[in-house]
């Protein structure tokens, strides 16, 4: 089951990060609930993609301001974070399930932080 959640509830105060062998793992708690990652749904957006991955431009989507939300949150606790936002572009690795997207519409997670080159970076995959 994939539980979404609503823009208009986000709160960054709910986000706790929980520290494991290799990665960071990112949960979401609303009230007695823990959900690992946080599951976005995103909108009016234009992608490219190659095998493993999708690219979405997220410029003219009304959840850039969510998702800059989100960045700035992390920025804020870790120094050596890496954006996950560039040039309105958000990366995002396609799950085993994947099958071409709805254009006007697709559900993302944004799992863990890895620490890659010396820096955390955020993994986000497809739902």
């Amino acid at each position: 089951m994939n539980l979404i959640i609503k823009e208009s509830t986000f709160d960054k105060n709910r986000i706790r990060l929980k520290e494991g062998k290799k990665v960071i793992k990112i949960l979401y708690y609303i009230d007695c609930i823990s959900i690992i990652g946080l599951s976005l749904k995103i909108r009016s957006f234009t992608y490219t993609e190659n095998y493993d991955f999708l690219f979405l431009n997220i410029k003219e989507s009304p959840q850039l301001v969510l998702l800059q939300l989100i960045d700035t949150h992390f920025q804020g606790i870790f120094k050596d974070y890496q954006t996950f936002i560039n040039n309105y572009i958000i990366r995002i690795k396609k799950h085993t399930n994947y099958s071409p997207i709805d254009i006007n519409e697709i559900c993302i997670t944004l799992n863990s932080l890895k620490k890659v080159n010396h820096s955390y970076k955020v993994q986000i995959f497809t739902i």
